[in-house]
């Protein structure tokens, strides 16, 4: 017997609560259901609902579940096992990129990791200044980021050479967190 319908738990955009809902199932999970009828020998699987239903209400397939939860204790997940860019990390359904500034912003805020810092010296420089000063770990991303993009008009305009860039580099090791 397939009624077509499951409770699958819903996230609120509003606070993050969570709630089961119960909704229909997709054309993917009732070809599923079918199948399993009549595992040991022949069988028959009773659908209760019509085939206008199945047509008109049935998604083709259920939205991965990585892009409909937050995905913070994902994040927090990678991060513990070594995974250093989250955002550059190879999902088989990517999270959007807002979703996944939102789960680092709301870690960075309760302190359960650390804002990455920059390979460039004086990037890194800048960002572990201004976390000193006490910005927000959002505006340190939002600057390293920005300073990555112009990172070769800022050699510019403050005319250093590379030599004396890689000198920089080789010096800044005192300056890091550990």
């Amino acid at each position: 017997m397939d009624a077509g319908r499951q409770k699958r738990k819903v996230f609120t955009d509003r606070g993050g609560v969570a709630r089961f809902e119960v909704d229909w199932i997709s054309k993917a999970s009732s070809d599923q259901r079918s199948g399993r009828a009549g595992r040991i020998g022949p069988g028959h699987c009773y659908r209760l609902y019509s085939s206008a239903v199945y047509q008109d209400k049935f998604p083709q397939f259920e939205e991965p579940q990585v892009l409909r939860t937050p995905i913070d204790a994902l994040v927090m997940q990678l991060k513990s096992i070594g995974i250093a860019s989250v955002p550059r990390f190879p999902f088989p359904s990517p999270p959007s990129a807002t979703t996944l500034r939102e789960a680092m912003k709301h870690l960075f805020a309760i302190g359960a990791i650390r804002p990455e810092l920059p390979d460039s010296g004086e990037e890194r420089k800048l960002v572990i200044a201004k976390a000193r000063a006490g910005l927000q770990a959002r505006e340190q991303s939002r600057i390293a980021a920005e300073l990555a993009e112009n990172r070769k008009a800022l050699r510019i305009a403050e005319g250093a050479s590379s030599s004396e860039e890689e000198e920089d580099d080789m010096s800044e090791g005192d300056d890091i967190p550990g």
